[in-house]
């Protein structure tokens, strides 16, 4: 299971502690589910990883978001793995042609 901590700042008078801002680590892939003063009651997305800057997400409470993000990650994160293996299929054929011995 994908752990999320919360790393909200609370003041020490915060009677209810609701999170704001709560991060996750997938190997090294950092996604932060959070909310933004610009963003008034929208939940966001942001993965440096990723070059993901406050996404606005459409969900409206803080698991939803959670999901709705996870999701939005898996897709880019498919994407790439596409986009990767066909670089390295393009890379091989141009070593192979230029006679060097590759690994597969």
């Amino acid at each position: 299971m994908i752990q999320w901590e919360d790393k909200t700042t609370y003041s020490r008078d915060d009677n209810e502690r609701i999170p704001q801002i709560l991060e996750a680590r997938i190997n090294s892939i950092g996604i932060c589910v959070h909310r933004h003063i610009r963003y008034p009651g929208k939940w966001l997305l942001t993965s440096k990883y990723l070059f993901i800057d406050k996404m606005e997400l459409k969900s409206e409470n803080i698991d939803d978001a959670k999901k709705e993000a996870l999701s939005i990650v898996n897709k880019h994160l498919m994407y790439m793995q596409i986009e990767i293996s066909n670089a390295i299929k393009q890379i091989k054929k141009e070593l192979i042609y230029w006679g060097m011995h590759i690994i597969i």
